[in-house]
Order: structure tokens, then C-alpha cells, then sequence
């Protein structure tokens, strides 16, 4: 058998194999082309890449800025003031101090915080044998003499309590005691006011009032009508300062 040999022929089945080669990539590349393409309409639509709702992330918030109480941007604010009662920035001067209300400067202050403490005892044994103008009453403290309680450091009058040994007597019939200090009268005072009931005792506090180191605390009382014989207990309560 003679072999078939054609060198035009074969060298045409090499052609065709380049052809089909090249006709491939352009088929890849026009698929590439046209996957891009619907990419970049998907984009333009609000989508993302694959397809499907963009997911964005959210604008950030505006700026705040508090007024009031409180004041300056909301990642740094300055407390001004508590239920608009103004308070000043604490310094180291307020170490170990407490923030209290002053009704006389209606502001917050920084005080040592401490409990009150008895600043003296007074006793009257016969509340009938008063006048009607103040009289000074004995000091317990001092062998019931009418010496007055030296204060060993400033502070503040706060409170006076007052106990009968028995009713004060009918309505009409009253107590009246009061702090002096240095000899002049303090607003702090407390009545025991006779009535129907059985009336023995009275409480009273007042916004503090200052007091200087080695000033005199007396306490003077006087009864108002005729109230009965009895014997009255006085204390006075406050707080040095700190």
C-alpha cells in the first residue's frame, strides 16, 4: 500500500486547530466582557457584586451638643449644674468633702461631712417662774450656772431640742427658748405650745448659722401666758467646721 502523504493537507489541519484556539479566547473573553458589564449595571442599581441588595453602612450621626445641667459635646460634657442648682468644678481643696445644698446662696457647696454634735445642755426647773422677755436659763454643762458654752472651733448652730417634765399647760400657755450667740439672738429657737393634747417636747432646725472659734452659745427662754411648773431640758445641736 503506497502511504498517503500531503503536505498542503496536513499543514491546513494544523490552521484549523489555531483558528478553533483563537475563536475559544475570544469566546472567553467575550463572556468576561459581558459578566463585567452586568456587574457595573448591578453597581450602578443599588446592588453589590454577585448580586443582590447593596449593604451600605449608615451614615454617622450629627454632633450633639447638651445645653442645661449639663453642657459641651455629648462625648465631653461638664456637669454646671443639679436640678439647675449651679455647682462649681471641685479643685483639690475639696478632697474628701461632700457636695450640700446652701439655701442662703442657693447654690451646691463641698463641706467635711460630719454628724451633728451636742454643742450644749440647758435646763429651766420651773418654766412658770419665767418672764415674758428672754431670760438667760442654766447651762447643764456648767453646774446648772449661767455660763455660756465657749466653742473650741467654728462650726454651725443647726438644731435645739426641748423636753418637758410635764404638760405645758392649756392652749395660751407656751415655751419659748433661743440660741444667742455673743449675746445676740440667732433665728434658731423652738416652742413647746400649750393645747388640748399633752404637749412636752419640740424640735426645731434651721438653715445652719455660722459660729466663730471661742464664741459665747447661751440659750435664753421666756413663757408666754402662765404654763405649768415644770421643768424643761434644752439641747443645742451643730457642727464644727471641717
Amino acid at each position: 500500500m503506497i502511504p498517503f502523504h500531503n503536505r498542503r493537507f496536513g499543514q491546513s489541519l494544523e490552521d484549523d486547530k489555531a483558528e478553533a484556539r483563537v475563536r475559544a479566547i475570544e469566546d472567553f473573553l467575550s463572556t468576561l466582557r459581558i459578566a463585567a458589564e452586568q456587574e457595573a449595571s448591578s453597581l450602578a442599581n443599588g446592588g453589590n457584586l454577585g448580586g443582590g441588595a447593596a449593604t451600605l453602612p449608615p451614615p454617622p450621626p450629627p454632633p450633639t451638643t447638651l445645653a442645661g445641667d449639663v453642657s459641651g459635646m455629648a462625648t465631653a460634657t461638664t456637669v454646671n449644674r443639679i436640678q439647675n442648682i449651679p455647682i462649681a468644678a471641685p479643685t483639690s481643696a475639696e478632697d474628701e468633702k461632700a457636695v450640700v445644698y446652701d439655701h442662703g446662696t442657693v447654690a451646691l457647696v463641698y463641706r467635711t461631712f460630719t454628724t451633728m454634735t451636742l454643742l450644749g445642755a440647758w435646763t429651766q426647773a420651773d418654766i412658770s417662774a419665767l418672764g415674758a422677755a428672754d431670760a438667760e436659763i442654766a447651762n447643764a454643762c456648767a453646774g446648772d450656772t449661767n455660763l455660756a458654752n465657749v466653742m473650741p472651733a467654728a462650726g454651725f448652730l443647726e438644731s435645739i431640742s426641748v423636753k418637758l417634765s410635764g404638760d405645758v399647760g392649756a392652749a395660751g400657755n407656751d415655751l419659748v427658748v433661743s440660741v444667742y450667740i455673743n449675746g445676740v439672738v440667732s433665728t434658731l429657737t423652738a416652742s413647746v405650745v400649750g393645747g388640748a393634747g399633752t404637749e412636752v417636747e419640740a424640735v426645731a432646725t434651721v438653715t445652719p448659722i455660722a459660729f466663730a472659734v471661742s464664741d459665747d452659745i447661751t440659750v435664753q427662754a421666756k413663757k408666754v401666758g402662765t404654763p405649768a411648773a415644770v421643768r424643761a431640758a434644752v439641747q443645742v445641736w451643730g457642727r464644727f467646721a471641717g
